[in-house]
């Protein structure tokens, strides 16, 4: 385990890293949550991580997803395939293209031009709190991990949250009606050249902001014939103090334990509805308790490259997060909405 101050990363590490590998992959993920009661996602993927049917064009190709949840629990999604020679971007710092959709970071703001179908965002999103990097220097996995399925030394996984917190305004548009929103925003990049699958099982995001607290989990189930653990991370910060960094590589999968198994319908995968966990270091405790609210995505993507392998889920939720800090001995309870990720890989 480990604590950390905040990296000192350059946003110029967030930009198109666009590679030939037949296998490579990339996500530039947004989460929001409005003060209107709307909430909405957005990735950009300079490569799509699989397959989804019905969507995607041969093999795997430039994608834009977009999702917006109404304050009455009415969804709405739209996913589109674009030809590589329709995207591009520049290697340092981010500014994207795919289709005719932007994103484009300049003066500690970033700007996001998205529309799909009859799904639109014209946002900024200004950061509150610097990058986090739970994997260490410049976000990269330690390569001895991907050598167990590589021994070339040639696989890389990399993940960095560019905006653990940040606030936004602007406007969502639904079939042609223009809703103007302001609230909390999320940004972070993860890519690779392999497919998930051979790496992880399962992969969980919980991402929450109550008042001044920021509080973001991320933990990956590793395949069992690599190893027999969960790598999990944990953040919190108060305002723009970073009071917890917590990374754990080891057999205790219990730091968070999982009940209310509940079945998703498209693929028949079961997944938690509730989950409890507890960390601790450096006189910093945080005790948490979830529950799973609406479902705000699924859907299912496929490995082209790899035609043996499992179908792969993505599931996405708001959740109501109940959280006990206890800061070297100041006792503090908050409770608020967030989002959960559960993504299925098919390993």
């Amino acid at each position: 385990m480990k604590n950390r101050e905040w990296d000192q990363l350059s946003r110029n590490l967030n930009a198109w890293h666009y590679d030939e590998h037949p296998d490579y992959w990339q996500w530039l993920y947004f989460d929001f949550i409005f003060d209107n009661g709307y909430s909405a996602a957005a990735v950009v993927l300079p490569r799509s991580i699989g397959s989804i049917p019905g969507i995607s064009l041969a093999g795997l190709t430039p994608e834009v997803w977009l999702t917006v949840l109404t304050p009455d629990g009415k969804r709405f999604d739209a996913k589109k395939a674009y030809p590589l020679a329709d995207s591009c971007g520049e290697r340092e710092g981010l500014n994207v293209q795919v289709g005719g959709n932007t994103l484009h970071y300049t003066e500690n703001r970033y700007r996001i031009d998205l529309s799909v179908d009859e799904i639109g965002m014209e946002l900024d999103l200004s950061p509150l709190l610097p990058p986090w990097s739970p994997l260490g220097e410049n976000g990269f996995v330690n390569p001895s991990a991907l050598q167990s399925f590589d021994p070339s030394g040639e696989s890389y996984f990399n993940y960095i949250e560019f905006v653990p917190k940040g606030e936004v305004t602007g406007s969502l548009t639904l079939f042609d009606e223009e809703i103007l929103v302001s609230g909390i925003g999320y940004h972070e990049q993860g890519r690779g050249n392999f497919p998930l699958c051979k790496l992880f099982r399962r992969w969980l995001w919980l991402k929450f902001w109550m008042d001044e607290f920021t509080f973001i989990l991320p933990a990956g189930l590793f395949v069992p014939e690599l190893f027999n653990s969960r790598l999990t991370f944990a953040l919190l910060a108060r305002g723009g103090e970073k009071l917890l960094d917590f990374m754990d590589f080891s057999p205790d999968i219990e730091l968070i334990k999982e009940s209310d198994f509940r079945i998703e319908p498209l693929s028949k995968s079961e997944y938690p509805g509730r989950m409890e966990f507890a960390f601790e270091k450096k006189g910093v405790s945080v005790v948490g308790s979830l529950k799973s609210g609406p479902m705000v995505e699924s859907f299912t993507y496929t490995y082209p490259n790899y035609p043996e392998s499992n179908p792969g889920i993505y599931l996405r939720f708001l959740a109501e997060l109940e959280l006990s800090v206890d800061i070297r001995g100041e006792k503090v309870k908050k409770t608020g909405l967030g989002m959960q990720e559960i993504m299925i890989t098919g390993g």
